[in-house]
């Protein structure tokens, strides 16, 4: 059983990977209704390629990624359950979302994020980095506000 280790002054607004609005969202098919991870595990709030014919997932690949996995419970199995757990085993199912509005925790290395900033991240391992990084791509998600490093900020592919 899990006991309550903290108190907030105010709610959360959410985590790393969850939905940041009720607008519509836009998930990928495949070509068996449903994707798994690949090899290696991926986390919610990170953005994914996939191979085609196997419909696997990864947090690794070339050119733009095709979508980002949303913090939503997909898994079956308890093991996949724990608290706060927000980590995708290999061949665990996943949804990817090609448009959306989602909330990710920004690296504290990243400086001051305009609203309408295009949205980076690296091909090595699927997560936001700063547009100066070598192995960064950009991907079809913008940020929807003023931000700086370290903070949690809501992404869209609408805008």
């Amino acid at each position: 059983m899990v006991f309550q280790n903290k108190i907030n002054l105010n709610p959360s607004q959410g985590w790393n990977g969850d939905f940041a609005s009720v607008n519509s969202r836009v998930s990928l098919l495949s070509k068996d209704g449903t994707f798994q991870v690949g090899e290696t595990s991926i986390t919610a709030g990170s953005f994914v390629w996939i191979d085609e014919q196997q419909s696997l997932v990864s947090n690794q690949g070339t050119g733009s990624p095709v979508g980002f996995v949303g913090r939503e419970l997909t898994e079956t199995s308890m093991d996949g359950m724990r608290q706060n757990n927000t980590i995708f085993p290999p061949v665990a199912m996943v949804t990817i979302f090609s448009k959306g509005e989602f909330l990710i925790i920004l690296p504290e290395t990243i400086d001051a994020i305009k609203q309408g900033d295009p949205v980076f991240v690296t091909t090595e391992t699927g997560k936001i980095v700063a547009s100066s990084n070598k192995s960064s791509v950009t991907t079809n998600y913008k940020y929807a506000e003023n931000t700086k490093g370290g903070d949690l900020v809501k992404i869209s592919a609408w805008i």
